[in-house]
């Protein structure tokens, strides 16, 4: 799956989902997409920012790997000292 920013005649800005780019190309040439704004289905793909993986695939790895646990060892309880009379 695909998510294009889409753009109406009207410039009215959305999303929507696709397949692929063919699958949006042959929608859009069938008047299957329209705009939720106003409903016209004059529709064209709008400029997109690239979305890019710039982390390494190692890094993911590393992330994603359960963390080592270790059972925390706790000292025995000690009865407090007594007060010094002074």
């Amino acid at each position: 799956m695909i998510v294009f920013d889409l753009r109406c005649s009207a410039g009215h800005r959305f999303e929507a989902w696709f397949r692929d780019s063919d699958t949006f190309t042959a929608q859009a040439a069938a008047g299957e997409v329209g705009c939720p704004v106003c409903g016209d289905q004059k529709v064209e793909k709008a400029l997109m920012a690239p979305r890019l993986n710039l982390r390494s695939h190692a890094r993911d790895e590393a992330a994603s790997a359960p963390a080592p646990t270790a059972a925390a060892e706790v000292p025995p309880a000690q009865p407090p000292a007594p007060a010094d009379p002074a």
